[in-house]
């Protein structure tokens, strides 16, 4: 990028973050929304040359990027619902009120690849070829993630004392 363009953005700033704030009524937020719209046109390999063409499609990149942000949350709140279903379960007997606790605060540990892939494949019941099409991944990277999970979240309840992994299983993993 030319220094001209640079000069633009560094001049435009104040407006990017105007149009920001206004859509995101946090101005933490508008922030980090123009700061990564800037970060995308320094390393465009192609942006409009006029100023005004420019700024177009700064405001449009911080329009689609909030667009983003806002999905985001709503597939985490919707995910976060299903885990919590699924934790907590209708009824589940043989499991005290504290042992689901432990549960949920067990997946919480979790990373969020290894939460995601157990929501989908085992509370959502979608078929790894599924989970791989959602996510864009291949599907042996999803085998290996719910795989990686499922050790992982035995492990935090087997140290909760909420489940007992057997001596060989815990051995291998030493």
């Amino acid at each position: 990028m030319f220094r001209g363009r640079k000069r633009v953005l560094v001049e435009i700033r104040g407006e990017l973050r105007a149009f920001a704030i206004a859509i995101t009524q946090r101005p933490d937020q508008a922030d980090d929304l123009v700061q990564e719209a800037i970060a995308r046109a320094l390393s465009a390999p192609k942006l409009p040359r006029e100023r005004r063409a420019l700024r177009a499609w700064l405001l449009k990149t911080i329009r689609n990027l909030h667009i983003d942000l806002a999905r985001k949350r709503t597939v985490r709140r919707e995910y976060e619902g299903e885990v919590a279903r699924f934790v907590e379960g209708a009824a589940t007997p043989g499991i005290s009120p504290i042992d689901r606790m432990v549960v949920r605060q067990a997946l919480e540990r979790l990373t969020p690849d290894h939460r995601e892939v157990l929501c989908m494949v085992d509370v959502l019941g979608m078929r790894y070829t599924e989970v791989a099409t959602v996510l864009e991944i291949p599907e042996g990277t999803v085998m290996s993630r719910v795989s990686r999970a499922r050790a992982r979240l035995l492990e935090e309840l087997d140290a909760a004392k909420v489940v007992r992994l057997p001596r060989t299983a815990k051995a291998k993993r030493e």
